[in-house]
């Protein structure tokens, strides 16, 4: 084991390569179940166990991981975004952002391995606290400044285990990252044990790791319990709606319907919501606009545009959409929309040929809903024209149920979710597309988003996407029916929800009291640190 030891500490890039292999197969489109509880394994053995290896050796080591990982998923991300034809500079700048980005991400992990090896204490227990908090608080401030969309959160490779997501509904995904990173550190103390000779230290090492394991699976085992009795349904009063999503992943020009003198048609479409209504759903969601343009809300605008995208006014499509479903049944679409002398990107419900309700997207999301103001100075462009934000509160009440609503990228907001969960919805619908990515990375990551949404806030979620994957979630996270990536058809699920289900720890704090208890964490270790260091020093 010590030649092993040797060779690892001279060849110190063996492990943290190992680690980035490992962390890569574990996020799309791999998948490997399981490979997160051992990814970070290699890396915590190189930080915690190889003892003669130099400040710029830590550094590499975690430059590595970071780099290589985040190339990985900035290539099947960024380098699979296209975006309107008049736009290709703008897009050229999307692909080159990878090596960029992967290069900060290597240097922000590469000063996090050295700062965890600075700080590294005798005592086990303060090493498992101290290294998860800052592995987790990394993962928090990049997710921050990627306004959401980060897609390589450990949280996400566990959407298939449903014990574990429950904990987002007490801490949030970030929780669930966090203990993940736990798993990864006892296992790592389990291999130096067992393949290490047997000294002082590693009976001491042995004692910790066996007390610090009782005390973890003791506090999730309670945790678990108690939150799964509060969130309880019995004795609650539980009610049902039937959804059907239509996602025909049509991509020719036949997507749209047209305008003839004020007269719509539209006529796949028409075939379409007949074939759905024998289901007898009480909403059915076309998770994209029905025509090419801006539904005009104002007869008269009073606006001369420079391209043809003003195509109709809501009177016209209402029109045409009355008759073709039952006068009862609620039709969602999603339109951009010029209204009140703005442009919104909006939800639209309609309901016997009439607009009886809008949601207007809050969360705007630089160059894919406005380009900033510094961008256009300069000549990149992005978008035909730029929307303006809805208000914060807009939970839509249909007949009854009151929905919460996350607008395409608003999915990966979490604090938009939990606003409209203490306003006390009972579902959420989270309508969008992944149209400008070529496969489905970023639609995939958005249904497990969803799934986290739907835990964190104890709420069922209706995520449709036009071309998938769309699937229908209870409030357990669980998937109740799906559609895949580019799958044609028609999704019908009854969904059941309870009126004033019970608010999760999550929903009543969001993520700061995690947050500052781990950095909390953070802050004693590094103290107990230098403390110990003062006390040794004559």
């Amino acid at each position: 084991m010590k030649k092993i030891i040797l060779t690892l500490e001279k060849k110190w890039f063996i492990l943290p390569c190992l680690s980035a292999f490992f962390l890569i197969f574990s996020f799309y489109p791999f998948n490997i179940p399981f490979l997160s509880f051992v990814a970070l394994v290699p890396l915590f053995y190189f930080t915690f166990f190889l003892t003669n290896l130099s400040n710029w050796k830590l550094f590499g080591g975690g430059f590595l991981v970071g780099f290589l990982f985040s190339t990985s998923i900035s290539f099947f991300s960024l380098m699979q975004f296209h975006w309107l034809p008049e736009a290709h500079f703008f897009t050229s700048i999307v692909h080159s952002l990878f090596l960029p980005i992967a290069s900060i991400t290597g240097a922000i992990s590469g000063l996090l391995i050295l700062f965890i090896k600075k700080i590294k204490h005798s005592k086990f227990i303060y090493n498992i606290v101290v290294f998860a908090s800052l592995w987790t608080l990394f993962e928090w401030l990049v997710f921050i400044s990627f306004s959401g969309f980060h897609m390589g959160l450990l949280a996400y490779t566990v959407n298939n285990f449903p014990i574990l997501m429950s904990f987002a509904g007490i801490g949030g995904i970030f929780l669930v990252s966090f203990i993940i990173v736990i798993i990864n550190i006892f296992i790592t103390a389990f291999l130096f044990i067992i393949t290490s000779q047997k000294t002082e230290n590693r009976t001491i090492l042995q004692k910790e790791m066996i007390g610090s394991f009782l005390i973890f699976i003791i506090i999730m085992t309670s945790i678990y319990l108690i939150n799964s009795s509060y969130l309880s349904d019995d004795n609650k009063q539980i009610s049902s709606i039937r959804i059907a999503i239509i996602q025909d992943a049509e991509r020719e020009e036949s997507i749209f319907g047209e305008f003839k003198n004020e007269i719509f048609y539209f006529e796949r479409l028409e075939e379409i919501l007949k074939e759905t209504s024998i289901n007898n759903p009480d909403v059915i969601v076309y998770p994209f606009a029905p025509f090419d343009g801006v539904l005009s809300i104002d007869k008269n605008p009073g606006v001369v545009f420079n391209k043809n995208i003003l195509v109709g006014d809501k009177e016209s499509f209402g029109q045409w959409l009355k008759g073709k479903i039952q006068p009862e049944v609620v039709f969602i679409t999603w339109n951009s929309v010029f209204r009140d002398g703005e442009f919104y990107n909006e939800y639209n419900f309609w309901k016997n040929g009439e607009l009886i309700n809008y949601y207007q997207k809050r969360g705007l999301f630089a160059f894919m809903d406005y380009t900033p103001q510094w961008s256009q100075k300069v000549g990149i462009f992005s978008t035909p024209f730029d929307v303006s934000p809805g208000e914060d509160n807009q939970t839509i009440n249909l007949n009854g149920i009151v929905t919460g609503n996350l607008l395409c990228s608003e999915v990966s907001k979490q604090e938009l979710a939990r606003k409209d969960s203490l306003s006390g919805v009972d579902i959420f619908f989270a309508i969008g597309s992944e149209a400008m990515f070529k496969d489905s990375v970023a639609g995939q990551i958005n249904i497990i988003s969803a799934q986290f949404r739907a835990i964190e806030n104890n709420h069922p979620i209706v995520r449709a996407n036009k071309f998938g994957p769309s699937a229908i979630i209870d409030n357990h996270g669980k998937e109740l029916g799906r559609l895949e990536f580019n799958e044609k058809g028609i999704l019908v699920k009854d969904i059941k929800y309870t009126k004033e289900a019970p608010k999760t720890l999550y929903t009543q704090t969001g993520n700061s009291p995690f947050i500052v208890l781990l950095t909390i964490f953070v802050l004693i270790g590094i103290f107990r640190k230098f403390k110990y260091r003062k006390l040794k020093t004559p």
